[in-house]
């Protein structure tokens, strides 16, 4: 007997190499986000940063028009993990405090993303 495995996200993820500024207690690092969705993103960090933990980001989204769209919101951090095989954490966070404009912004990437992953397949 094989179990299935449910999906307990609301929105697909995307894989990609999407550089972003976190600010954590005034401290400011530049990280590359992993994979990224409509509700959250995950990366690397050399620092490990506490579970719950509120944080400010800004992700740089290249658009297929060619602009930078620029993302902004709080997030929490729902998962920090040392890494097994790199030095490092694995950190993820889900959004939350999403301006309008923003929220917009994003979705558009991934919907250009996701259609441009499709039709490479």
């Amino acid at each position: 007997m094989t179990e299935e495995f449910q999906e307990k996200r609301l929105s697909a993820r995307i894989k990609g190499n999407f550089k972003m500024t976190v600010t954590d207690n005034n401290e400011e690092i530049t990280v590359n986000a992993i994979d990224l969705s409509s509700s959250g993103l995950r990366f690397k960090s050399s620092n490990n940063i506490p579970l719950f933990r509120e944080i400010s980001l800004s992700l740089q989204l290249p658009m297929k028009s060619g602009d930078k769209g620029n993302f902004r919101c709080s997030a929490i951090v729902v998962r920090s993990e040392k890494s097994h095989y790199q030095e490092g954490y694995n950190i993820a966070l889900t959004f939350v405090d999403v301006e309008d404009t923003d929220k917009k912004a994003l979705i558009r990437f991934l919907e250009e993303t996701s259609g441009n992953l499709k039709q490479s397949a």
